[in-house]
């Protein structure tokens, strides 16, 4: 195995250093880890990671050890964060989110059997050099597409339902849909060659990941200022109050049939 080139050496520090800025951000100046706790400990887990793998030699068993024993924790994390983004984005609207939960369970289990179906094409076994590494990366890229249909089905709800949300949970939405997108593509091109793309693909997510902790670092607003709006479409002040209304009514109207169902 080669060294890591100057390309992916400065991926890996620059979204260290950023994930560490965001976090302290985060924590001390805009006081959201408490609403956000999910993305918090995601950030708290990818930099420890990042730390731990960066002081261990490349090249040694104990480096592949603690990969793989610390990539689990890390993509639970990762769930974790797209399952609380949802909680946020359907918190006053019970009746929608009681909806939203078939369409999403439904979109999930085909999302989970195109998961699985594409994985036999894009990770062959027999392209791969470690064998061993290559079905940890599968099953890192089944996880990845799930969560990833997830993302989508959630956005397309709020596309028919334009609920109002908070600034930061867009961002958030869009970061993590981003990383998530990045991911999932970088393993797919990866097992399609893994001798000449596990390289580029790796940097290439890295990278995403570098850009969305910088945007994050820089857009996420303090908690006083996290306040409900509609975000999702351009809406003027009558316009909004005209969808607000909407909103509620359909949210009453799905919150009765689910009482009674």
């Amino acid at each position: 195995m080669k060294s890591p080139s100057a390309v992916e050496i400065g991926a890996w520090y620059l979204g260290l250093i950023l994930c560490l800025a965001l976090l302290g951000r985060i924590l001390f100046q805009l006081r959201l880890a408490r609403r956000y706790r999910a993305l918090s400990l995601f950030l708290l887990v990818s930099a420890l990671r990042s730390i731990l793998l960066a002081s261990l030699p490349l090249h040694r068993s104990l480096y592949a050890q603690a990969y793989f024993l610390t990539a689990p924790v890390l993509y639970a994390c990762h769930a974790w964060v797209v399952f609380e983004l949802y909680s946020h984005v359907f918190d006053a609207y019970r009746g929608i989110a009681a909806f939203s939960r078939w369409a999403i369970a439904a979109a999930l289990l085909l999302g989970a059997a195109a998961a699985l179906a594409t994985s036999l094409w894009d990770h062959n076994p027999a392209r791969e050099p470690f064998p061993l590494l290559g079905l940890f990366l599968q099953a890192e890229s089944i996880v990845l597409k799930i969560l990833l249909a997830f993302l989508l089905f959630m956005s397309a709800i709020l596309l028919w339902f334009p609920i109002p949300q908070r600034w930061n949970v867009v961002c958030i939405g869009l970061g993590v849909t981003a990383i998530t997108l990045a991911n999932t593509a970088a393993w797919i091109v990866r097992g399609l060659n893994p001798s000449a793309w596990t390289r580029a693909a790796s940097s290439a997510s890295l990278y995403v990941f570098a850009v969305c902790m910088g945007l994050w670092l820089f857009l996420l607003k303090p908690k006083e200022r996290d306040l409900p709006r509609i975000e999702a479409v351009p809406a003027t002040a009558g316009m909004e109050t005209f969808l607000l209304a909407r909103l509620r009514s359909m949210n009453q109207t799905l919150e009765s049939l689910r009482k009674s169902a």
